[in-house]
């Protein structure tokens, strides 16, 4: 994998034929992040009804990411979305659950909520990085009837009851994305191929829609 002289083996030369080792291998990328992860639970007795609530999630105050050190534009990612930034990172992120139980009978809704988030091409720090195919990413992620600018805030609720019919047996049901709510689609062109898949980014958003599950658990 090295490109080496034709003429002596050796690594002088042209750089457009001794080309040395291949910059794709090169350990030479620096990332960072920090940011603040966060739950609290809580429980009351209401009315011979119990009620539990719990809220986890995240803040990332930044992720930054930078493709050579010391030479390449040091990205914040946090909240951005292109070719460079591969993964989206919200800016916050949280799962909020409360359930109301009853005797052997408990339901359950949770809120699985994600922040918006924008094109690189917008704004980036103090620096404008254009990462779209054409050199202004604004028009490049704007199609007209399609605007792959920004995604807005996102939420789903998943909704959930379990019944304890015995000692042994214990049936749940499960209504996933309650309100069949659709990805925000970002476009093909704009994020690497692995996260993007097709029009969005199903490791983030929620891609198949409604969904139905009854489980029964039985022990002896």
């Amino acid at each position: 994998g090295i490109g080496r002289s034709p003429i002596d083996g050796g690594l002088s030369g042209d750089n457009a034929v001794v080309t040395g080792l291949p910059l794709a291998l090169a350990n030479t990328a620096l990332g960072a992040t920090n940011g603040v992860d966060f739950g609290v639970a809580y429980s009351q007795d209401i009315a011979g009804f119990m009620w539990n609530t719990s809220l986890n999630g995240n803040i990332t105050d930044s992720s930054t990411y930078q493709a050579v050190k010391g030479v390449s534009l040091n990205r914040e990612c946090v909240g951005y979305y292109s070719t460079n930034c591969a993964q989206i990172q919200p800016e916050m992120a949280f799962n909020w659950r409360n359930t109301v139980s009853w005797d052997d009978f408990d339901v359950s809704l949770n809120w699985r909520f994600i922040s918006g988030a924008d094109y690189e091409g917008f704004v980036l720090g103090d620096d404008v990085a254009f990462s779209g195919v054409l050199p202004d990413a604004r028009d490049a992620a704007d199609l007209g009837q399609q605007n792959f600018n920004n995604t807005p805030d996102y939420s789903i609720f998943d909704l959930s009851a379990r019944y304890q019919l015995n000692e042994n047996v214990r049936i749940m049901a499960v209504i996933s994305n309650l309100t069949d709510r659709d990805p925000p689609l970002t476009g093909a062109f704009i994020g690497q191929t692995g996260p993007n898949s097709g029009n969005t980014y199903p490791s983030t958003y929620d891609s198949i829609g409604r969904r139905f599950n009854l489980s029964i658990r039985a022990t002896f």
